[in-house]
Parts: C-alpha cells; structure tokens; sequence
C-alpha cells in the first residue's frame, strides 16, 4: 500500500509540475507582448479581466494560468516557472485551507453537488488530453483525482467558492474513472 501511495503522489506531483510549465509558457507567450500584462488585466466588455476568466474555469491549467499572470508583475527578474513551482513547494496553513473547506462546504446541504457542471469540466478535461496517447489510463484519471482533491481548497489559486464546488464535485468523477466506473470507448 505504502508503495501505490508514494505512486500516486509522485503522478499527482509530475502532473503539478506538467501543468505549471505550460501555465508559465502561456503566460510568457502573452506577457512577451508590448502590452503584455495589460491583456491579462483588462477589463472587456463582460466586466471580467482575462484573470477573473480564468478562475471562473474548474479547469487546472486555467487556474494556475490565472495565478501565473496575478504573480508575474511581482517577479522583479524571476523566472515564472520556478516562482510558480516554489510557490507550491511552500507550505500552507491548515488554517486557511480549512476556512476554504468550511466556505466551499457550507451552502451545500441547501445547494447539492453540482454533479453536471462537474461532468462536463471531466469531459472537457478528457477532450482536452490526447488520451490515445495515455498508457495508463487509470493512472492519469487518478493523478488528476489527487491533483483536484488538493486543488479546490487550496487558497493559492483565485476560484471562487462556486467553481471550487465544481472543482471538489470533479475528484469523485475522476476517481469513478480511475477504478473504471465509465467507458471511454471511442476516446
């Protein structure tokens, strides 16, 4: 058991690691712009900025873009990616990851699980992953499982409360597609 977990993290850590350098790739391509940092900040005609965007998206690499760009104009010369993967090497407190558990986990005994929502961002996620390429499939639904379980109360990334619920609903899906609760024929 010791083995399969240490496993299982080391996945969910390679797949951090995978996401940040493409969230820092996709932030350099739109910050090497003359106006760079300005794209990601301004306000369009919906009131939202590109950042605020990207934390309405249940979606990981949308979030750490999100974060990528809110933490490019404090660098001072550091590299994005290694200012990205210290943040997550950092430590959290238990404090605020349970005030985010709390504010997420509140309203839903009124409100439920938003069980749509959260299929259709594990059916965007499955669609945006060349899973032909996948060999273990199993192993990337549950590195993602993992990834998310940490992800929806982590205060580092931007989401708010109703996209975390989406975010927390999205592990048990990932989990059912770990243990192959669903086909995927066809993907």
């Amino acid at each position: 058991m010791e083995k399969k977990l240490s496993s299982n993290t080391a996945c969910q850590a390679d797949l951090l690691v995978d996401l940040i350098d493409r969230a820092a790739r996709r932030a350099d391509d739109v910050l090497r712009l003359p106006s760079g940092i300005l794209i990601a900040k301004r306000v369009e005609d919906d009131g939202l900025s590109r950042i605020e965007r990207l934390e309405l998206s249940p979606q990981a690499d949308d979030q750490l873009l999100a974060l990528a760009f809110r933490r490019a104009g404090r660098l001072d010369g550091t590299d994005l990616r290694e200012d990205l993967i210290q943040v997550f090497e950092s430590g959290l407190s238990s404090f605020t990851v349970e005030a985010h558990r709390r504010a997420v986990m509140a309203d839903l005994p009124g409100s439920g699980l938003p069980l749509a929502a959260a299929a259709r961002a594990v059916d965007a996620l499955i669609e945006a992953e060349n899973l032909s390429c996948i060999r273990d499939r199993s192993a990337f639904f549950r590195a993602y499982a993992d990834l998310y379980a940490d992800l929806w109360c982590d205060p580092r990334i931007g989401a708010p409360i109703s996209v975390r619920r989406i975010m927390v609903t999205m592990v048990t899906r990932l989990h059912e597609l770990a243990c192959g609760g669903a086909s995927l024929e066809g993907r």
